[in-house]
């Protein structure tokens, strides 16, 4: 009787990605760009009350950018980068957005929160490029 814990089937091939890096680091810069333009055009014209809303806008529009990217290069994983890479950008969006800007005093809560979305920004970034470096 022939061992039934051995699978005989072939290993699947590796999964083929047709976007180059290139593509991405251009739909990120797309991003980054509407988002900081829509944060300038829409501030100015004082739509929203509140920081937050503000930041939920750009957020959503920069997230139509890299979707419209992923359409129109037929993959959809250009999406995920981007949300390890667009909350960091986010937090300190909204940090030049109080009195103080980015130079003024920092809370111990605004601290924490930017440090937390920076730690995990590098240690995903650090977790990818282990992961090629061992494959």
């Amino acid at each position: 009787m022939p061992n039934s814990s051995v699978d005989h089937r072939k290993k699947p091939a590796d999964p083929v990605r047709p976007v180059s890096a290139l593509q991405c680091w251009l739909a990120y810069a797309a991003a980054l760009t509407a988002g900081a333009l829509a944060w300038r055009l829409l501030r100015g014209m004082q739509l929203f009350a509140s920081p937050l809303w503000l930041g939920f806008a750009v957020t959503c529009l920069c997230t139509v950018v890299i979707w419209i990217f992923s359409i129109a290069n037929g993959n959809s994983s250009i999406y995920d980068p981007y949300w390890v890479i667009a909350p960091p950008f986010l937090a300190l969006a909204l940090k030049a957005s109080t009195d103080g800007g980015l130079q003024g005093p920092w809370t111990a809560r605004q601290l924490s929160i930017a440090a937390c979305l920076m730690f995990w920004a590098a240690d995903d970034h650090a977790i990818c490029i282990l992961a090629r470096a061992v494959a």
